[in-house]
């Protein structure tokens, strides 16, 4: 005969696995996305690879350079973006929150749509289709665990 003795303590470590892969995921998720974003976007000066802002549980305003101002390179613009994503993740419990992605650099849509030789036509679809993907790739690994 079976007995409903140590089922609680099972759900509740089940619970704190299913927390910690659920938050693991997530970070994952958006380390792809911003990273493909940023590597992904046409580089002049690197004002436009710095413009893409990481916000969790509220949107980033604003832009790092306003013209005529620009990072001392691409890298450093493209290292200024994944750092403040990276300080976001460290710095925030993700779970139940809205993470932002967000370019406010106002010819950003014009890039998407293709006007630079450098990024193809979608370049920021692109990047979310590969986030989906990087879901699917960890999910067999999330229930391996959980279980």
């Amino acid at each position: 005969m079976a007995t409903l003795y140590g089922v609680g303590d099972k759900f509740k470590y089940m619970s704190r696995k299913i927390d910690g892969m659920t938050h693991r995921l997530l970070r994952e998720v958006v380390r792809s996305v911003v990273t493909t974003l940023v590597y992904a976007t046409p580089v002049k000066t690197g004002r436009a690879r710095s413009s893409w802002r990481t916000g969790i549980g509220r949107q980033r305003v604003g832009v790092p350079f306003q013209p005529p101002q620009k990072p001392s390179s691409p890298a450093a613009g493209a290292r200024r973006s994944i750092d403040e994503m990276e300080e976001a993740l460290r710095q925030t419990v993700v779970g139940g929150k809205t993470v932002y992605i967000t370019s406010n650099l106002y010819y950003m849509t014009d890039l998407n749509m293709g006007t630079s030789s450098q990024a193809s036509l979608g370049f920021v679809e692109r990047a979310i289709i590969e986030g989906r993907n990087k879901v699917k790739e960890l999910a067999d690994d999330f229930w391996k665990v959980v279980y």
